[in-house]
């Protein structure tokens, strides 16, 4: 932030003292004029009322702070979209019909679908489908053992999409891999996210290059208009191997997610093994994201994947794939959300490192305590975004009022993203339960139905849940003055997090 701020600020500072100082109130005047009319922007353009006065607040009073800050992070919209969405829906097309021919007989039937799923697949644009086996993973080892064993055996390909990728052991681990296979003549496709390995050495990528690895970032900069995007992420977790096995979850790649991490050890992820006709949607996703990160792709430069599913039957679980983004129509994660909670009659239980609910979301929680269902929100003790962890506690008295508990996990940091709901879903993804997930980041859920494994996971939240300390009534006005300031003041900001 300095370099992009102060910095600047302070050479056109000296540049208006040689000038004379007669002209510095003047530049103060412009910069105040230019900040009111960017915050008159925000309040047209932003998706939320709560960030349009964020940023007016923040660039009526910082603006010399806050003004290269909206230049950058202001957008609210991602850039192209609709020009993207055109032109991938052309692209992809051929696949996407393969891919519904393949899956027509295994889409999951009627009857176990209420309204709120239906939904939920309108929102995805793709089908529930059963025959599917999901295997729960529930720690770094576990994910990265299953993974790395099953780059080891593919036969024809391999996708990987991450947001993080860590220039560590494990993060050569996985380079070697993915080395490995190339070398053996499999084709091994990555899109890495530029801002979330924005400290990774050029020569770790170069190393796959040279191996046979097609690798490419996620873009931060829309080259048609060369505006910035910084502010948008691709924060999904994907690997896919030979059409037949695919994870999703919570875990990126490096030390961090195996509990190396100092301050943050053990690290508490959850991630999933998938193996059935869902794969096939888990890499439509993935040929989306690298047309639109190969610019200059067209269709016989798109990986050719398998799309024959040829087992009709791997399993008891119905699972929908919901991609999610700001290059969609509407809001599809904060829709996710809010249809989940709004189904819960008995309970619903959540976990996310990041819990910053909009108003809609936080009405659908009140609504469903005060309905008596077993609302339950469990966050990690140990932050490690302090603004977000100040911001969330506005939260608490509100809520809890309404009969939501809350609960602090106290071994090592909580960083998966889960929910659950009754008896009849359960959800494992990226998306965290804040602004940026519902509005600026590409973003990947995978909801289950299945009892076994819905089963299995209220026992991995019962586990945490155990291992956590439920926060006892929380009241703002009785905590110190400088803390109600710092957190209503993180909470005002929060919207722009």
């Amino acid at each position: 932030m300095d370099g992009l701020t102060i910095d600047p600020l302070l050479l056109i500072l000296k540049s208006l003292e040689k000038l004379g100082f007669e002209w510095i109130p003047v530049f103060f005047t412009l910069s105040e004029l230019w900040a009111i009319y960017l915050a008159l922007h925000s309040i047209r353009r932003a998706r939320t009322s709560q960030g349009a006065v964020a940023w007016s607040v923040a660039l009526i009073s910082m603006p010399l702070i806050s003004i290269p800050l909206y230049l950058i992070a202001g957008r609210s919209k991602f850039v192209g979209h609709v020009d993207f969405r055109r032109k991938v829906g052309f692209e992809v097309a051929p696949a996407l019909k393969r891919f519904k021919s393949s899956v027509e007989k295994v889409v999951s039937d009627p009857e176990i679908l209420n309204d709120n799923d239906r939904a939920m697949s309108e929102l995805a644009h793709l089908p529930w489908l059963k025959g599917n086996t999901c295997k729960l993973l529930i720690n770094g080892t576990q994910t990265f053992n299953e993974l790395f064993k099953a780059m080891d055996n593919a036969k024809e390909y391999i996708l990987h999409q991450y947001f993080i990728i860590e220039d560590n052991e494990l993060g050569h681990i996985f380079s070697k891999k993915c080395q490995e296979a190339a070398k053996r003549g499999i084709k091994v496709y990555l899109i890495y996210d530029a801002i979330g390995c924005y400290g990774v050495d050029e020569l770790y990528w170069t190393e796959m290059k040279e191996a046979g690895v097609e690798v490419m970032p996620f873009h931060i900069m829309e080259k048609r208009t060369t505006r910035l995007q910084i502010n948008f992420r691709n924060h999904r977790k994907i690997s896919v191997i030979d059409g037949d096995v695919g994870f999703f979850g919570g875990h990126n790649i490096g030390d961090s997610y195996i509990g190396k991490r100092e301050g943050f050890s053990p690290w508490r992820d959850t991630h999933v093994l998938l193996k059935g006709p869902s794969v096939l949607a888990l890499q439509l996703c993935f040929l989306e994201d690298w047309y639109f990160v190969n610019s200059q792709s067209t269709t016989d430069k798109l990986p050719q994947l398998k799309w024959d599913w040829e087992d009709s039957w791997c399993g008891e679980s119905d699972i929908l794939i919901l991609p999610s983004g700001p290059a969609d129509d509407f809001e599809t994660c904060g829709l996710m959300f809010n249809s989940a909670i709004h189904q819960a009659r008995e309970r619903f239980w959540l976990a996310s490192p990041y819990f910053i609910p909009d108003g809609k979301i936080r009405s659908a929680l009140i609504t469903a305590a005060l309905k008596g269902v077993d609302v339950r929100i469990l966050l990690p003790k140990v932050p490690d975004h302090k603004m977000v962890y100040f911001a969330r506690q506005d939260f608490y008295e509100g809520l809890q009022n309404a009969g939501v508990k809350f609960y602090l996990f106290e071994e090592g940091f909580l960083h998966e993203k889960v929910f659950l709901v009754d008896d009849n879903l359960a959800a494992v993804g990226t998306a965290n339960l804040d602004n940026r997930s519902f509005r600026l980041n590409f973003e990947l859920t995978g909801l289950v139905k299945d009892k076994g494994f819905i089963a299995e996971l209220a026992q991995m939240l019962e586990n945490d849940f155990s291992h956590s300390e439920l926060l006892p009534p929380f009241k703002l006005d009785d905590q110190a003055l400088w803390k109600q300031l710092l957190i209503r003041g993180c909470r005002l900001f929060s919207p722009i997090l």
